[in-house]
C-alpha cells in the first residue's frame, strides 16, 4: 500500500528543489494543516541563504545583485518535494511570510494550491493535459453504473454471485475541454477484504496542456449543477491529474502509458466536511440527469457562464449554511436582480431600459419563464420578496419580520431552482411534481 499520502495533520520532512542551480538542494517540512498545504524552509545566513531572497527579495536591496538578475526573488510557481515516502509536486506556490531571529536563523513559509502525489518534475505540472474529479452525489445524479450482478443457486444450496463490469464507460458531456463522465470498475484488495469500487468521475482532457484553473472550471460547474438540484453544496471527494510530460515508464525508461496521480487541494473544498453530508445516501434532487439529459447539462454549462453575475452570489450562500437570514436575503436579492437584468437584455431591452427596471420588475421577468406550479403565486412572490429585500437593504424602509424574511428567501430559492430547471429542459409536470416533494416546499413556522 502506498505511503505517499498527505492527509490532514500530516507532517513530512524531506528535500526540495526547483531545477535552479542557484538554489541548492534544501531540507524542508511539508504539512497538511487541515485548511492549507504549507511548506516550511529553514536557512541560516551562512548556509543556503539564497532561499532568503524568495521571501525578502522585494523588501531589501542586495549589494551582490543590485539589478536582481543573478538570483530568484520570488517563490517558484511549482516546487519538487522528495522524502522516503515518495515525491510530491507542489503547484501554485506563494510566499506566506518569513521569520528571522538574532544569530542568522530564519524560516520561510510557502502555501501551495495543489499537491500532486507521485508527480515527477515540477515543470511538468505547471499545466496539465487531464484532470478527473469525484464529486459527492455525482454517480447518483447521473445514475451511472457499469456493474451487474447475477446470482445462481448451486447444487449444494449455496448462491454463486457473478459481478460483470465494463472496465471504463465514458459519456461525453460538453465540448469544452472534452468534458466527459467516466465510470470505472476498481477492485481494491489492499486490506483483508476485497472491495468492489465503482467511482464516477468528471474528466477534462486536451492534447495541448492547459492551466489548472482552466481544467477546474468545468468541474466546478458540474458541482454547482448538483448544488442547484440538491440545494446543498456537494464536496469533491478526490482529484487526480495527468500530464503527457510525466508518463508511466518501464524500468528501462520507455514510455508505457498514462500516469494518473492523486491531487490534494483545499481550492475546491475550502470548509471542513459536514457530518452526514453524503448526497449519495439520503438526498432527494429536485431534478437529475434523466430529466435534463446531456443536452440539458450542456445548456447548464452555457447558462452558468452567461448568468454568472447572478448565480455566483446565490450559490455562495450554500457555502455558509449558518449565515443570518438578512445575509441570505441580501445575497439572494443581488443574484436575482442580476438574472432579471440579463433576461431583460436578452429580450431586446436596451441597457438603459434594463437598468431602469426596478427590483420587483426584474423578479417578475424571472417568474415569467416558469410554467410549473411553485406552490405559491409567482407575481405575489415578486412583490413580497421585493418588500423583504428593500426592507433589509435600506434603513429608511420598514424592517421585515424574521419569519417573513425567511420565507421570502425560501420561496426565492425555489423560484431560482425552478427557473434553472426550466432552462435545462425539465418537463413542466415533472417539475411540479418534484417541487411538491422538495423539502423547501413547506413554509417555515415559529413554534
Amino acid at each position: 500500500m502506498s505511503r505517499n499520502l498527505l492527509e490532514p495533520d500530516a507532517h513530512r520532512v524531506g528535500f526540495i528543489f526547483d531545477n535552479d542551480e542557484r538554489t541548492p538542494y534544501q531540507a524542508a517540512l511539508l504539512e497538511n494543516t487541515g485548511t492549507n498545504l504549507v511548506l516550511t524552509i529553514p536557512w541560516h545566513d551562512d548556509i543556503n541563504a539564497e532561499y532568503s531572497r524568495w521571501f525578502m527579495g522585494r523588501d531589501m536591496r542586495w549589494g551582490d545583485d543590485p539589478d536582481r538578475s543573478k538570483f530568484a526573488y520570488m517563490v517558484p510557481e511549482c516546487i519538487d518535494f522528495h522524502d522516503n515516502d515518495g515525491s510530491v509536486v507542489l503547484v501554485g506556490c506563494r510566499s506566506a511570510g518569513y521569520r528571522s531571529q538574532f544569530g542568522g536563523h530564519s524560516r520561510g513559509r510557502i502555501t501551495a494550491r495543489y499537491a500532486v502525489l507521485g508527480g515527477d518534475g515540477a515543470s511538468a505540472y505547471q499545466k496539465i493535459n487531464a484532470l478527473q474529479s469525484e464529486i459527492d452525489g455525482l454517480a447518483r445524479w447521473f445514475a451511472t453504473s457499469t456493474l451487474e450482478r447475477s446470482d445462481e443457486l448451486t447444487e449444494h444450496g449455496w448462491t454463486s454471485s457473478t459481478y460483470t463490469a465494463q472496465h471504463r464507460a465514458r459519456l461525453p458531456i460538453a465540448h469544452g475541454l472534452n468534458l466527459t463522465l467516466v465510470t470505472s470498475f476498481e477492485p481494491d484488495e489492499s486490506g483483508r477484504d476485497t472491495v468492489l469500487k465503482e467511482p464516477t468521475r468528471v474528466e477534462t482532457r486536451v492534447a495541448d496542456a492547459r492551466s489548472w484553473s482552466q481544467h477546474m472550471a468545468p468541474h466546478l460547474a458540474i458541482r454547482d449543477l448538483l448544488a442547484v438540484a440538491a440545494w446543498k453544496t456537494p464536496r469533491f471527494l478526490s482529484h487526480r491529474a495527468m500530464t503527457d510530460s510525466d508518463p508511466a515508464r518501464s524500468l528501462s525508461g520507455a514510455r508505457i502509458g498514462e500516469a494518473w496521480h492523486p491531487v490534494v487541494t483545499y481550492a475546491t473544498n475550502p470548509s471542513p466536511a459536514e457530518e452526514g453530508a453524503d448526497l449519495d445516501l439520503d438526498h432527494l434532487f429536485l431534478f437529475n440527469a434523466s430529466h435534463v439529459h446531456v443536452a440539458g447539462v450542456r445548456r447548464w454549462m452555457k447558462l452558468r457562464n452567461d448568468f454568472s453575475r447572478g448565480i455566483d452570489p446565490i450559490l455562495s450562500s450554500l457555502q455558509n449554511p449558518g449565515a443570518p437570514v438578512p445575509s441570505r436575503v441580501t445575497e439572494m436579492g443581488i443574484g436575482l436582480e442580476a438574472i432579471g437584468y440579463e433576461l431583460l437584455l436578452q429580450d431586446g431591452e436596451s441597457p438603459r431600459a434594463a437598468r431602469g427596471a426596478n427590483f420587483r420588475e426584474r423578479l417578475e421577468r424571472i417568474a415569467r419563464d416558469i410554467s410549473s406550479d411553485l406552490g405559491f403565486e409567482p407575481m405575489a412572490w415578486a412583490q413580497r420578496m421585493s418588500d423583504v429585500y428593500n426592507g433589509t437593504k435600506h434603513a429608511n424602509r420598514e424592517k421585515p419580520e424574521f419569519l417573513e424574511s425567511l420565507n421570502g428567501w425560501r420561496q426565492s430559492v425555489q423560484v431560482f431552482r425552478a427557473w434553472i430547471a426550466s432552462q435545462l429542459g425539465v418537463d413542466t409536470e415533472k417539475l411540479t411534481e418534484r417541487l411538491a416533494l422538495d423539502r423547501l416546499s413547506h413554509p417555515y413556522e415559529l413554534r
